[in-house]
């Protein structure tokens, strides 16, 4: 369902990135946050294949 439309995809990819940026701005750790974003987007679309 993810990678059947490109808009939703866009728009999941779109709001885990929101919440990662909030995770951020919160722990300051970018890097951390922004990796395991996607680590769960990577798993998702391979779950869904």
């Amino acid at each position: 369902m993810i990678k059947s439309t490109s808009l939703v995809s866009t728009i999941s990819l779109m709001e885990m990135t929101g919440i990662a940026d909030s995770i951020v701005s919160e722990t300051f750790r970018a890097l951390e946050v922004f990796i395991s974003a996607a680590i769960i987007y990577l798993l998702l679309t391979v779950l869904v294949q």
